[in-house]
C-alpha cells in the first residue's frame, strides 16, 4: 500500500473516531450514531437504577434511623438484601447524609467505612488514602472523624475520553471531595488534600505513611483483572504496620469459563479473589 493511500486511511479512521467528518462537521454515520447511542444507553442504565433503588426501598419501608455504630463482625462478602436492610448500613447512611436505598454503590459507601472502623477505629490524628475517590463522600465522612486524608484520582489529562468525567466519576479538585452536609469547610481543607495518582503505578514516596486505604468500585478499571489485582497487593504498601486497607469492586458471581478481561471495565470472579488471597497471607498479610 503506498503512504499517501495509508495516510488517508489514518486520517479518515481518525475522523470517525473524532466524530468528524472531513470538512470539520459532526459525522452522523451509522458507526458514530451507535456509539452515540450507547453513550446514552449506559448512562440511562446508570440513571434507570436509582431510580428503581429508591422505589423499592420506598416500598419496602423501614427507614428507622440508627444512631450508634456498632461492630458485626465484617467479612470480605457480597452485597446482599440483608445487609442493605441491616443497621450498620443505616447507621453509615446517616453519618453520610444518604439515603439507604437498595443499591450496591450506597452498600459500597458503607461497607468501607465499617470496615476501617472495627478494624482499625478512625479518630483523631489518624492517617488514610482513597485511590480513585471519583466524587464519593467519604473523605469528607474520614476528614469529619478527625482523620487527615489524600485524595487520589488519575491526572485530568489522562481521563479525556475514559467516561469518568463525563458521567461525574473522576476527581478534579478537591471540591468534588467535598460534602457540606458531612463536614464544614474549614475543617475539611485543613485535613483532605488532593493528588493525582496512577493505581496502576503508585508512588513510591507514599509508601509506609497512612494508617487505612481504600478504594470504591475503581480497580475494575484499571485495564485488565491482573491490574486490578496487582493493585490491591501494591495498595498494601502505603500502609504502616498494623494499617488496614478496603477495596470494592464489581463481582461476576456465576464463575463461568468466560472472563470479561482486558477491557476498560473488567469483572473478577471469586477465583480471582482466593489467589490474590492466598498471595496476600504469603506475604504475611491477614485477610
Amino acid at each position: 500500500m503506498r503512504r499517501s493511500k495509508f495516510n488517508k486511511l489514518v486520517n479518515h479512521a481518525l475522523a470517525e473516531a473524532l466524530q468528524l467528518s472531513h470538512d470539520g462537521k459532526p459525522n452522523l454515520g451509522a458507526l458514530n450514531r451507535a456509539l452515540c447511542d450507547l453513550k446514552a444507553m449506559r448512562l440511562n442504565i446508570k440513571n434507570f437504577g436509582y431510580i428503581l433503588a429508591r422505589q423499592m426501598k420506598a416500598e419496602a419501608g423501614n427507614t428507622n434511623e440508627v444512631t450508634t455504630f456498632e461492630p458485626v463482625g465484617l467479612k470480605s462478602k457480597p452485597t446482599t438484601q440483608q445487609d442493605m436492610e441491616s443497621d450498620w448500613v443505616k447507621y453509615w447512611c446517616g453519618q453520610l447524609h444518604i439515603e439507604p436505598i437498595y443499591h450496591r454503590k450506597i452498600w459500597e459507601l458503607c461497607y468501607v467505612p465499617q470496615a476501617i472502623q472495627e478494624n482499625l477505629g478512625i479518630k483523631e490524628g489518624v492517617s488514610g488514602i482513597g485511590f480513585g475517590c471519583g466524587e464519593e463522600p467519604l473523605a469528607s465522612l474520614f476528614a469529619s472523624m478527625g482523620a487527615h486524608i489524600t485524595v487520589t484520582d488519575l491526572d485530568p489529562e489522562r481521563v479525556a475520553g475514559m467516561g469518568w468525567a463525563e458521567t461525574n466519576q473522576h476527581t478534579d479538585g478537591l471540591d468534588s471531595a467535598y460534602y457540606d452536609k458531612v463536614i464544614d469547610r474549614a475543617t475539611f481543607e485543613k485535613r483532605v488534600n488532593l493528588r493525582y495518582v496512577d493505581m496502576n503505578n503508585i508512588d513510591a514516596d507514599l509508601n509506609g505513611k497512612y494508617d487505612f486505604c481504600w478504594s470504591v468500585c475503581a480497580l475494575e478499571h484499571l485495564g485488565s483483572i491482573h491490574n486490578g489485582l496487582e493493585f490491591i497487593r501494591n495498595s498494601l504498601k502505603v500502609l504502616k504496620p498494623g494499617g488496614v486497607a478496603v477495596h470494592t469492586t464489581e463481582l461476576n458471581y456465576t464463575n463461568e469459563p468466560e472472563v470479561l478481561d482486558n477491557w476498560p471495565t473488567v469483572l473478577f470472579q471469586e477465583a480471582h479473589f482466593r489467589l490474590v488471597a492466598e498471595q496476600m497471607r504469603a506475604d504475611g498479610y491477614t485477610v
